[in-house]
């Protein structure tokens, strides 16, 4: 954006949604190859360089080694609930797709 080559970002409302229903689409299936990317988006949500959804474009040094810190050493309460919401992600898998877990 800086020298009017870049796109600007879309409404980061719309960007939540649109990844919601990508998630939600994950979320449907039964192919084995789905549940690794719900897996790791639902787990991006909580440490703090992901939480809230921020947009990370034109990211500087300072800022990428700020994202990384935080997902490194996230605190806690951020891997408890990412540990509980791939274990809930997964025994839904499971239930949804008994066949698949064979």
């Amino acid at each position: 954006m800086r020298d009017g080559t870049e796109k600007p970002f879309p409404d980061i409302q719309r960007q939540r949604q649109d990844y919601e229903s990508y998630l939600n689409g994950l979320r449907q299936s039964c192919n084995p190859g789905d549940l690794p990317p719900l897996l790791h988006g639902r787990q991006d949500e909580n440490p703090p360089g992901h939480r809230g959804f921020q947009c990370w474009g034109n990211l500087t040094l300072l800022g990428l080694i700020g994202h990384v810190v935080g997902d490194t050493f996230r605190s806690n309460d951020a891997w408890e609930r990412a540990v509980t919401e791939t274990a809930n992600e997964i025994a839904a898998y499971k239930i949804r797709c008994p066949c698949a877990c064979n």
